[in-house]
């Protein structure tokens, strides 16, 4: 995770001098008249969320009398569009329920006008992991790890909420994990084994991985086993490590605010993010280098055609990097074998 904040750090110094900062103001303390226990107590709609830190006795910052904390609060409809329900909530257990409410958590005030209108800033929670708040001038949505904000700066004598669109993840031990750990991604798994390209997403290198689930390789009639008899002498390595995007780190409603970091570039290939207006669209494609010669701009489908990702699937978050579901493949299989004369 040191790393990754490194490495984020590192592009959030060489954005500054072209980022626009909203000016840093600070509310007064008194600025809410209630508490913080007073709007989580006295709003049915935080009612998951506030159980949730009565029984892992954690509602005791809800009475802090000093600069306060912020909350990211996921309300029971945030909680709800992520598949969690107030039974399910209560059979966690204690210790696991007390990591994921203090994730939400970070100490002293952060309104929306002190956050850097950058992408991916990191802010240090109570649990000691990060959250990466993302935002733009010229996008009003403040976003934590790629989910909007519905609700900013609810103010309150002792801290503030800011209301969350779902609720966040715990960060998981690598990205590697999450695509093990996942049973849709078990074709994707064993085409970076037989390509070599697993082991590397244990690394502390920050990534953004985007995996492609097994109903997306069966459109191609690619399942577990025809991979692990495949000849990888006749396909290209692009056929899986196109999705390996390193370095790197963003969600995909990221890509409403600016373009990834890349080109992220593999043989003789490299992906792209579609933009119109100004603005970005949370569409990837694979090309060729030279995509935009004369004679490679007028095609519309190179390996692949464009990988379009909806809000709802902004990523999880591991230590080192993201990984982003995706119900199409980056490279058409193929385009991805090698040619014979």
């Amino acid at each position: 995770m040191k790393l990754l904040v490194k490495y984020i750090t590192v592009c959030l110094l060489l954005m500054t001098a072209a980022c626009i900062k909203k000016q840093a103001i600070p509310p007064p303390a008194d600025n809410g008249v209630a508490s913080l226990r007073d709007l989580l107590a006295n709003n049915f709609s935080y009612s998951m969320f506030y159980s949730a830190m009565k029984r892992t006795s954690t509602d005791s910052l809800l009475d802090n009398a000093g600069e306060g904390y912020t909350i990211f609060l996921p309300d029971d409809g945030a909680f709800g569009r992520s598949g969690i329900s107030r039974d399910s909530l209560g059979k966690m257990k204690v210790e696991d329920l007390k990591k994921l409410v203090l994730y939400h958590i970070v100490a002293g005030r952060v309104p929306t006008n002190s956050i850097p209108q950058i992408m991916n800033h990191p802010m240090p929670t109570v649990e000691k992991d990060f959250v990466y708040a993302s935002s733009t001038s010229q996008i009003a949505t403040l976003y934590i790890n790629g989910i909007a904000v519905n609700k900013q700066d609810v103010m309150a004598k002792n801290g503030l909420i800011h209301v969350l669109n779902q609720a966040l993840s715990i960060p998981a031990a690598s990205v590697q994990d999450i695509i093990a750990a996942t049973p849709e991604y078990s074709v994707f798994a064993a085409g970076l084994k037989k390509f070599g390209l697993w082991d590397q997403l244990k690394t502390g290198n920050p990534m953004v991985v985007l995996a492609p689930t097994n109903e997306a390789y069966a459109a191609y009639n690619w399942d577990v086993e025809a991979i692990n008899n495949m000849d990888v002498r006749e396909y290209r390595k692009m056929a899986f490590g196109t999705n390996i995007l390193s370095p790197a780190f963003f969600f995909i409603n990221d890509l409403r605010i600016a373009p990834p970091q890349g080109p992220f570039m593999q043989e003789d290939v490299m992906l792209i993010s579609s933009g119109s207006g100004g603005g970005f669209q949370r569409q990837l494609k694979v090309v060729p280098f030279d995509w935009q010669s004369p004679e490679n701009s007028l095609r519309s489908v190179w390996y692949g055609d464009w990988v379009f990702y909806p809000d709802d699937q902004q990523g999880q978050l591991a230590v080192n990097g993201v990984v982003i579901r995706s119900q199409t493949l980056n490279v058409i299989p193929d385009s991805a074998k090698v040619k014979t004369n």
